[in-house]
C-alpha cells in the first residue's frame, strides 16, 4: 500500500512500469529504484515515497531543462560537474 497523505498532489510523480513487452529488457526496474534512492540521499533527486510491484512514487522537484546555451554558463557547468 502507498500512502502519500499530506503532499499536494501537483508535487507527486507516480511512475507505472508497463506490461513486460519487448522494449521491457533493456530496462533494469530495480536497479532504477535503487538510482532514484541514491540521488535522493545525495540531494539530487526526489523523495521517493513508496513503490510496488509495476512502479513507485515520488517527490516532484521543479526546476528547467538545460538548453545548449546554458552550457556555456560557468556556474552550470560547475554544478553538472558535482
Amino acid at each position: 500500500m502507498c500512502h502519500c497523505e499530506g503532499i499536494p498532489e501537483d508535487q507527486l510523480i507516480i511512475r507505472i512500469w508497463g506490461d513486460h513487452g519487448p522494449m521491457e529488457s533493456l530496462f533494469d526496474r530495480q536497479s532504477e529504484l535503487q538510482l532514484m534512492h541514491i540521488l535522493t540521499k545525495e540531494g539530487i533527486g526526489g523523495k521517493v515515497y513508496c513503490s510496488f510491484r509495476n512502479g513507485f512514487a515520488y517527490e516532484y522537484l521543479p526546476g528547467e531543462t538545460a538548453q545548449r546555451r546554458d552550457l556555456y554558463n560557468q556556474d552550470v557547468r560547475e554544478g553538472i560537474a558535482k
